[in-house]
């Protein structure tokens, strides 16, 4: 796919990826004006859904999801980098 139109189908999109994750846009577009090259990932687990009574210990477990699939992506791609070496 062409850059130009990725960067245009995601600017067009952009403004409804901020009613999902405002955080994780706000980290997003501060990366954006930085003048480092850098990216940023975002990992999130959902805790509740709209209605609904939130069981004893959700927060905790979406936390320990979100906690392990980071260490989980951080640990490999280290793994990787150092191999690479």
């Amino acid at each position: 796919m062409d850059n130009t139109l990725l960067a245009a189908q995601a600017e067009a999109a952009e403004r409804k990826f901020m009613a999902y994750d405002m955080e994780g846009y706000a980290l997003s577009r501060a990366a954006a004006n930085l003048s480092l090259p850098m990216g940023v990932l975002v990992i999130r687990s959902v805790a509740d859904i709209n209605g609904a009574q939130r069981e004893e210990g959700t927060v905790e477990y979406c936390s320990y999801l979100s906690t392990s699939f980071a260490l989980a992506i951080t640990s490999s791609e280290l793994a990787f980098l150092l191999k690479a070496r």
